[in-house]
């Protein structure tokens, strides 16, 4: 048992200095890029508003102007505008700029994926 608990030990000492590794690899490449990131101010508490300025009326006070006649649009020519029950289509995309963001996504999802598997079976190897 002791040689067992030592290797997953181990094994979260590195992880945590590789998270630690990679936090600080980023932050640096962050500054590279952009320039030094400042430091963000603590948020203040929420406070109630003050009391409004005479002569002031709320918008549910003010009645709506309906809508004109020509603001409507007529889609009874293609009725697949509007139909709710219709699925929503990807927009075909003919742009090289958008086909690598997909390809590139799906590669880093694969790697991902890989990866996770990797940490897995190494636990895996630990737990026998």
């Amino acid at each position: 048992m002791r040689g067992w608990s030592g290797k997953v030990l181990l094994a979260m000492v590195f992880i945590l200095l590789g998270m630690f590794i990679g936090m600080d690899v980023t932050d640096r490449g962050i500054e590279q890029i952009a320039g030094p990131v400042p430091a963000q101010p603590a948020m203040e508490p929420y406070r109630l508003p003050e009391a409004p300025p005479p002569g002031w009326v709320p918008p549910s006070a003010v009645p709506a102007s309906p809508p004109s006649p020509d603001s409507y649009v007529d889609h009874s020519s293609n009725p697949a505008l509007y139909d709710p029950w219709l699925p929503l289509q990807p927009q075909p995309s003919d742009s090289l700029l958008a086909e690598s963001a997909d390809k590139t996504g799906k590669v880093l999802q694969k790697t991902s994926q890989k990866s996770v598997e990797w940490v897995v079976s190494i636990f895996e190897r630990l737990m026998d």
